[in-house]
């Protein structure tokens, strides 16, 4: 909610900050996240009885739920209308631009219909639609009669929205998704987010929706389900401690049949395809001194059927403040305070020494209670695939999904 400074008299004095992704109503006590088809980039500050909106997609994009901008439909589908959370694809083996609000009416080549004399292409020199001929535009090859994409792999990275797929053709796909790492320690393999792989039979045309999680920062949890972290003045110790504070946790990856964040489908659950998990947040500062403990007090690894705990410094009279990770049934518990869930990691909350958020995942990690801990690590899932495997702990930086073609 709002805060103020020290000495504030009147309630329109207290101020809030609305993160990117987010929007507030004038005097509601928090803000929330911008509505599928919205979205809002950057982060704001509001007095109370203040507001701010999120702005509709415009047409040739969508997004789905808490999105900071919208997403181009991909090359081969549009979307006509604003405000909307997926795009429609274009038909008769026609194509397009991505970002497109049309599809041609015309091939691709505007050529409409030919004939030509080719006896190994066209024997009997018969009229064919070009869409579905010989002269495919560069991106395709004919089979048959008709234009396929070349492409055989099609890659997801972080953009802080939901991503389309529409399979060009009926066939077995390979699908993998990493999680994104725990915030903090920028390249150095602490709270690694998880893989998971496995394989699904698509209907030629048929949508499925990518989410690729995001790196945790200072105090914030990553996209798609990271726990945030949280700063504390060091409690009845004073001085002595010292302020702590760390990291969010890492956002899960994950593919479904369905526009939403992973936590948004908890009711929903037959539409995941496949999770990978996020690590935990990474513990922060401690004592005023050290930042950045990525080796003594590192999040939890993400991914796999349970993720890892997270780590506490060391110091025997410390005990254990770390979170645990996040399982296939249940989110990994807070060493205090904090509740993590389906498709989310816990955040620390009224600790007096801070503490690291959970990794999200198919259920979320715990969060830390101390600087100088780390949360623990969402899980994975691949109970939407066949031959499934998952990994604990594989993934640098932001999130990252793949999708290719077997046969």
């Amino acid at each position: 909610g709002y805060t103020s400074v020290v000495g504030t008299k009147a309630q329109n004095k207290c101020y809030m900050s609305v993160p990117s992704g987010k929007q507030l109503v004038a005097k509601a006590s928090e803000a929330t996240n911008c509505a599928a088809g919205t979205a809002r980039n950057g982060a704001v500050t509001k007095y109370y009885g203040e507001s701010v909106s999120c702005e509709k997609c415009a047409a040739g994009t969508y997004s789905s739920e808490g999105a900071t901008s919208c997403t181009k439909c991909v090359a081969g589908s549009y979307q006509d209308e604003t405000g909307q959370t997926s795009c429609k694809p274009c038909a008769g083996g026609k194509t397009n631009t991505a970002g497109s609000a049309s599809c041609p009416t015309t091939c691709s080549n505007n050529e409409g219909v030919a004939s030509w004399k080719d006896t190994k292409w066209n024997p009997g020199n018969t009229v064919i639609d070009l869409c579905t001929a010989k002269t495919c535009s560069e991106k395709y090859k004919l089979d048959g009669k008709n234009c396929i994409i070349k492409q055989t792999v099609w890659k997801f990275a972080y953009t802080g929205g939901s991503q389309t797929f529409i399979a060009p053709y009926s066939g077995t796909y390979k699908l993998e998704v990493w999680g994104a790492q725990g915030g903090g320690c920028n390249g150095v393999k602490t709270a690694l987010g998880g893989y998971s792989s496995g394989t699904v039979k698509l209907n030629k045309n048929q949508v499925l929706y990518v989410v690729v999680g995001g790196q945790g920062g200072k105090y914030t949890g990553g996209y798609n389900g990271g726990g945030n972290g949280a700063f504390g003045s060091g409690g009845n110790c004073g001085v002595a401690c010292g302020s702590q504070w760390a990291h969010g946790g890492g956002g899960a990856t994950h593919i479904s049949t369905i526009n939403a964040l992973l936590s948004s489908l908890v009711n929903k659950k037959d539409s995941i395809l496949i999770v990978a998990g996020g690590g935990g947040g990474n513990g922060g500062e401690s004592g005023g001194g050290a930042s950045n403990d990525c080796y003594n007090s590192p999040g939890g690894a993400g991914g796999g059927t349970t993720g890892n705990e997270g780590m506490n410094k060391g110091e025997a009279y410390y005990g254990v403040w770390g979170g645990t990770g996040g399982s296939q049934s249940s989110g990994g518990k807070s060493s205090q305070n904090g509740t993590s869930g389906f498709g989310y990691g816990a955040s620390p909350e009224g600790n007096e020494y801070g503490g690291a958020g959970g990794g999200g995942g198919y259920y979320g990690g715990g969060a830390s209670s101390r600087g100088h801990a780390g949360g623990g690590g969402g899980s994975g899932y691949i109970g939407g695939v066949k031959d499934g495997s998952m990994v604990t702990g594989e993934r640098l930086g932001n999130g990252y999904a793949k999708i290719s073609i077997i046969n």
